[in-house]
């Protein structure tokens, strides 16, 4: 008796260590992010966005960035660690507090060296002026001395826009409340972000609201994840649009089962939004096309249901110009070191970066854990797919991990939620700007070096633990029960639980 006190006085003086570990870490992470979004980005201080200089200070920034992208990713894992030792948080107090971060991260600029949000700002406003911006490019626009255009970045200027017509249509619509403004524009761009952000926090709440368990894990994943608060709305990239079209769709898949017609016309109707912001996308939408295979009558109506959405929208000209899509399929953001004779061949290197998503896929499709279906059923086919997309993608960002994160919140617990965390962190500190000075050269090489080698090793660990099945998932094999079935469900059996300590 007096050895279980001890293992469990243990457990919860470990459980405790974590939480207050998990907590200092989020702080010091906003507290630091913040202030480099303070810092940087003159292009849009003034107006509603508060600054503490109209000069950058790029070492300064840089720094700054980098602990506090590293303390984010530390938060969430310790916080995932507090989970597995019986941590049960309350809702609440989590998606409050991840809350008060985006109406923080929502009155600062987005942070110096990152311009995408600037690009949507672009595009928005050659939406608004009545030009085409599927046909126009940004430095056609700035040729125009327009005041918006000419704060334009440079890297995009002779892109037209890659997103789709949803995010053109949104785009459209800041750019109208912006008026002539870069700051007006990009701060309504970050407002919508911030709703959905919290939308979908919101979202994922409710999916779980039976499952104690799964709810923590949901919170941690997302709703209080730093990296993701930082790159969605702090820097207003338009990938959180994705997350929200993913949990209204299992919103609706969960609610209402009885009539499956009107199931699928919903569904369909929130994939085909989806897809027409960006293309990705339809990754969660085979998966769920794939589940609905049994039924024609629902899958008939999920697939008239997304027509209704995309069909009308990418008929507007250029929508799908095949030049622009093949460029980003083809771009190679540097860390994929190929031999010249595949990567100077852009559909050879297309090909390859195809045919290797798709053998990733498969496997992961084959060996990813199960544990979740009884509830969610297309999630685990999400999770491979957009996994093997994000592995092997040649033109990635953190920003991008805003569709996987609140798919993996709604799996088993395994060693998947930490490499998927690495691989984010590796990817936000390979995206941080260059400091121009030399006081910080060495840093950045070796944090590039890193950076390099744990993407390239992505794919490699996701083959091995295909492989070898070794996800790190435990289960408990004599009651059949636990902590990750719906607290309704009291039956036991067939569907093995992953095992928490209830708390």
């Amino acid at each position: 008796m007096g050895t279980l006190i001890a293992a469990e006085t243990l457990r919860r003086r470990v459980s405790s260590a974590l939480i207050v570990s998990a907590a200092a870490l989020f702080a010091l992470s906003v507290i630091l992010l913040g202030i480099a979004m303070a810092l940087g980005m003159p292009a849009v201080a003034g107006g509603p966005m508060w600054s503490l200089s109209a000069k950058p200070t790029p070492d300064a920034v840089a720094l700054l960035l980098g602990i506090g992208l590293f303390a984010g990713a530390g938060a969430v894992s310790l916080g995932l660690a507090a989970v597995g030792h019986g941590w049960r948080p309350s809702a609440a107090l989590l998606v409050g507090a991840s809350a008060v971060v985006v109406a923080l991260y929502l009155f600062l600029p987005p942070s110096w060296g990152d311009t995408d949000v600037l690009n949507y700002a672009v595009y928005g406003r050659i939406a608004a002026l009545g030009h085409n911006p599927y046909l126009m490019t940004p430095a056609q626009l700035a040729r125009t001395r327009d005041p918006v255009g000419r704060l334009g970045p440079a890297a995009w200027r002779d892109w037209p826009t890659v997103y789709g017509p949803v995010a053109t249509a949104l785009q459209w619509v800041a750019a109208e409340l912006g008026g002539a403004s870069m700051a007006w524009i990009v701060f309504w761009i970050k407002v919508g972000n911030a709703i959905a952000f919290v939308l979908t926090s919101l979202g994922l709440v409710r999916l779980t609201a039976r499952i104690p368990a799964m709810q923590a894990r949901v919170c941690i994943l997302w709703a209080a994840n730093p990296l993701m608060l930082f790159w969605l709305v702090g820097n207003g990239h338009i990938d959180v649009l994705l997350a929200l079209a993913a949990v209204l769709a299992l919103i609706v898949i969960q609610s209402q089962r009885r009539n499956g017609t009107v199931t699928g016309l919903v569904t369909g109707l929130i994939v085909g939004a989806g897809t027409a912001i960006k293309t990705p996308f339809a990754l969660v939408a085979l998966a769920i096309t794939w589940v609905a295979r049994r039924s024609p009558a629902v899958l008939a109506a999920g697939l008239a249901g997304a027509a209704v959405v995309i069909i009308p929208g990418y008929l507007a000209p250029g929508v799908l110009d095949g030049a622009v899509l093949s460029r980003r399929l083809t771009w190679d953001q540097g860390f994929l070191h190929l031999p010249a004779a595949i990567s100077s061949r852009p559909l050879v290197y297309g090909c390859l970066i195809l045919l290797t998503m798709a053998v990733l896929g498969v496997l992961l499709l084959w060996r990813l854990p199960r544990g979740g279906d009884r509830i969610l059923p297309f999630v685990r086919p999400a999770v491979a797919l957009v996994l093997a997309w994000l592995a092997i993608f040649p033109t990635a960002g953190p920003w991008y991990d805003a569709l996987i994160f609140p798919l993996l919140a709604l799996m088993l617990p395994s060693w998947l939620d930490y490499l998927v965390i690495a691989q984010c962190l590796a990817l936000s500190e390979m995206a941080l700007p260059s400091a121009p000075t030399h006081s910080l050269d060495q840093l950045e090489r070796l944090i590039g070096i890193a950076g390099h080698v744990a993407v390239l090793l992505v794919p490699i660990a996701l083959a091995v633990m295909c492989v070898r099945d070794a996800w790190g998932v435990r289960w408990d094999d004599t009651t059949g029960a636990g902590h990750w079935q719906p607290a309704a469900d009291h039956g036991g059996g067939r569907h093995r639980a992953h095992r928490l300590p209830a708390r």
